[in-house]
This record gives structure tokens, C-alpha cells and sequence, in this order.
């Protein structure tokens, strides 16, 4: 399992995208950051640029203990695939345009929210955006992801003639408490993305690719939203392809000068009117 350098050797990424492309984006993360790839997937083919994906399952990108699948047992291999993969990412040439990072975002359930910020998993968002140094690629962290209150196609199977039944409240990023995800939910999340911004790191809010203003809908377009807990499901990922190229690229520009590789890769992904935020 382990090469001569002591990291483990199942470090290859999976490759999608324009395969034959020169420029190159990368997806960094667990679950939460391989759902967004079918999206990715068909903008690198439609633009041209190729998709690098580092994924190990229930194994974030930040800087913090990895979990086996369906366990509570802590992944002894988690940390190393997570410094063997930001090694490889830090030699990459040429340099990735960006690097596209998403993980389990957790929402209160063992800190409060005055000690949200000091959490292991946050405090790891920063270490790890920290420590990608390739070349003056934009490190974007996904904040936000589909959080249904029971399985949907469990829910779904069971309300037939009534799917809205399996709808779920929009979170709401400002407010200190929500019924649907307990205490101090949106305090979470904002601290997810101060700790990214913190080390130089960009943020896209993903809540608007699947909520709408007040609730989050099982279906839309004919497609189910939601895969399974957390996760938006493949079909729907490549309906709103273009919508997250949009939100990538508003992070891209926030705060961005003129650089030609970034400004090539924020045309290729989308030149939205107007960026979401926490405050919608």
C-alpha cells in the first residue's frame, strides 16, 4: 500500500474532461467533492480543459481525522493519501488553473457555534488550502451541500403522489438556529468559509444549485435531486453544469487581478450576472 516514500501508492487520479487538453483543473476531496464532478466533467469537454480527480471516500481534504465508510473507526490511511496528494498537486506541470476542493461540512453536532471556528475540521481547511502551493492556481473551497432530512429515494418511493412531502428547508447561513438542521447550522458554514479565506483560498456557494429561495425540492426538471444524504445526484450534477461553472468562476473573480490563465479558465466556465452568497 505504501510507496518508497512512505505515502500511500493509490494516489492516481481519475481523469476526465477534455483528456488531451494542456490545461488542467483539479477536484480534491471525499464525496461531497466527486458529486460535482459529471458537472465538471462536461464543461472540461465542452471548453477543453482536462479534470484531475483525488477522491478517497469519507476522506476530506481538510487537515483532520478521515473516517472509514460506515464506521466511526478513524482511516489510518486518510492522512497520508491527503499529504501524498497535495505533494503530487504542488508538482504538477504545468500548474493547475484551479483546484476545486469538497468534503463533509459538519453543522454543529459536536461544537458549539462560539467554538466553531477552533474545530479540527475547520481549523483543517486551513492548513490544507495553505499548504497547496501550485503555481498561482485558485483553490476553491465548496461551501454548502444538500442536506435532506431522510433518504430520498426512500422518501420518494414512499410519496409517490406526493414529493413535495420529502422537500427540505433552505438553510439559512445568518440565523443562529433552524429547525430542520439544529442549533447554530449557519454559523458553520460561514465558518467553513473564513477559514478557506483566511489562507487565500476562494469560496462558491453551492446552496442555489439545489435550493430554491425557501426549500430545497426532491425534484426538479423531472430529476431527482438529491442521491443520497449529502449528495446531489449524477443526473442532476449534469443538469446544472453550467450553473456551477458559473459559481466557480464568481469565486474565481472575487477579489482577482488580471492574471491570463485565470481569466481563460473564468470565461471557459461561465460569465455569471450575478454571484450567490451566504445571504441568499
Amino acid at each position: 500500500m505504501a510507496s518508497s516514500n512512505g505515502y500511500p501508492s493509490n494516489v492516481t487520479p481519475y481523469e476526465s474532461g477534455d483528456l488531451n487538453a494542456s490545461r488542467v483543473v483539479v477536484v480534491f476531496g471525499d464525496s461531497n467533492a466527486s458529486m460535482w464532478i459529471p458537472a465538471l466533467d462536461q464543461l472540461g469537454a465542452a471548453k477543453h480543459f482536462k479534470i484531475l480527480a483525488f477522491i478517497r471516500f469519507s476522506c476530506t481534504y481538510s487537515m483532520t481525522s478521515g473516517f472509514l465508510p460506515s464506521t466511526n473507526k478513524v482511516d489510518p490511511v486518510c492522512s497520508q493519501w491527503r499529504l501524498a496528494v497535495i505533494d503530487i498537486i504542488n508538482h504538477l506541470s504545468p500548474s493547475p488553473l484551479a483546484i476545486v476542493m469538497g468534503g463533509y461540512q459538519q453543522l454543529g453536532d459536536m461544537y458549539s457555534a462560539q467554538n466553531a471556528a477552533s474545530s479540527p475540521l475547520i481549523q483543517g481547511i486551513g492548513k490544507s488550502v495553505a499548504a497547496l502551493k501550485a503555481g498561482g492556481a485558485s483553490k476553491i473551497v465548496i461551501v454548502g451541500q444538500p442536506k435532506p432530512f431522510a433518504s430520498m429515494p426512500t422518501c420518494l418511493a414512499a410519496n409517490l403522489n406526493k414529493v413535495q412531502n420529502c422537500a427540505s428547508v433552505r438553510p439559512d447561513y445568518h440565523q443562529p438556529t433552524n429547525a430542520a438542521f439544529g442549533p447554530r447550522q449557519g454559523n458553520w458554514y460561514l465558518a467553513d468559509a473564513r477559514a478557506a479565506q483566511s489562507k487565500g483560498g476562494k469560496v462558491a456557494w453551492v446552496t442555489d444549485l439545489f435550493c430554491a429561495p425557501t426549500t430545497c425540492p426532491p425534484v426538479a426538471n423531472q430529476i431527482i435531486v438529491d442521491a443520497l444524504l449529502e449528495h446531489v445526484s449524477i443526473p442532476w450534477a449534469q443538469n446544472v453544469s453550467d450553473a456551477f461553472g458559473n459559481v466557480l468562476a464568481c469565486s474565481i473573480t472575487d477579489g482577482q487581478t488580471s492574471n491570463p490563465s485565470k481569466n481563460w479558465l473564468v470565461n471557459a466556465l461561465g460569465t455569471p450576472k450575478k454571484c450567490p452568497s451566504p445571504g441568499q
